[in-house]
């Protein structure tokens, strides 16, 4: 009965991460109603789970405690936005405290650690590959034209925004969502400067939906006709990746075939 429970878990929590995924992809804002769903979906099975299987109990509380703590904590300094954080701390309470693992079943380490860790892991490791792909995509970009025009960006600035922003045309200004225009025209200076900071402007999350996009539209439409007034051929965006999505991903990757962290764990200790 347990193991049903485990996978009614594991299910159950794809499904909200599916869910919240589709919200985030579309909007970029994921409802509330859905994390407090989970959450409370969580613990109803949580309880159910230690009526029936008497599991170690401050093993699976520990995973809670852990997720909400890094959840709360990465939110509060900016690190990423609210959807991520109440994706963790949801995911810390419905997620199975084992994995439903298809291959490194072996493992002994995923009974020993919180699952959450091993689910943030390889959500870095996604993290990590779309990064990748941005400076992959950054080199390419440098056949077409100059990638760094300011003189004054330092090889931080450089590998900042080669890991998370991309370069687009004049003519695509108009056509872009989901991004942050990190390189705006600065009126006191009469020039292109980059405004690139690696944490998430509170303000950001606080604004409606509505809101948001009204004030990005209007914000676009200035970019542009100052980008066709100074002859700007291309301009800085920073993407803002799904990231409920890459959650999901690495959450699959828990369920199924464990984490590279558990392996890696292995094979550092004794």
């Amino acid at each position: 009965m347990s193991s049903l429970i485990i996978v009614i878990q594991a299910i159950f929590s794809l499904i909200c991460l599916i869910i919240g995924s589709f919200f985030d992809w579309r909007d970029r804002e994921v409802p509330n109603k859905l994390w407090l769903f989970q959450i409370l979906g969580g613990f109803g099975l949580l309880i159910l789970y230690f009526i029936i299987d008497d599991p170690h109990t401050l093993f699976v509380l520990g995973n809670v405690f852990i997720g909400s703590f890094i959840g709360i904590t990465m939110f509060a300094i900016g690190a990423w936005g609210g959807a991520d954080s109440k994706a963790i701390i949801a995911l810390s309470v419905s997620s199975p405290s084992v994995g439903i693992l298809l291959i490194d079943t072996s493992n002994y380490l995923y009974d020993h650690f919180p699952p959450i860790l091993f689910i943030l892991f390889n959500f870095l490791i996604v993290l990590l590959l779309f990064a990748f792909s941005l400076i992959i995509g950054g080199i390419i970009s440098s056949f077409k034209y100059a990638l760094f025009e300011q003189p004054n960006l330092t090889l931080s600035d450089k590998f900042a925004l080669l890991m998370s922003c991309i370069k687009v045309d004049q003519a695509s200004i108009e056509a872009v969502t989901n991004v942050d225009f990190v390189e705006q025209f600065d009126e006191e200076t009469n020039e292109w400067i980059i405004k690139l900071s690696l944490f998430m402007p509170e303000e950001e999350e606080e604004l409606d939906l509505t809101i948001r996009r009204e004030e990005f539209s209007k914000l676009r439409k200035e970019i542009f006709e100052k980008a066709v007034e100074t002859d700007k051929k291309s301009l800085w965006v920073r993407l803002q990746p799904p990231g409920i999505l890459f959650m999901l991903i690495g959450y699959l990757m828990w369920i199924t075939i464990g984490s590279p962290l558990a392996t890696l764990l292995l094979w550092i200790g004794p």
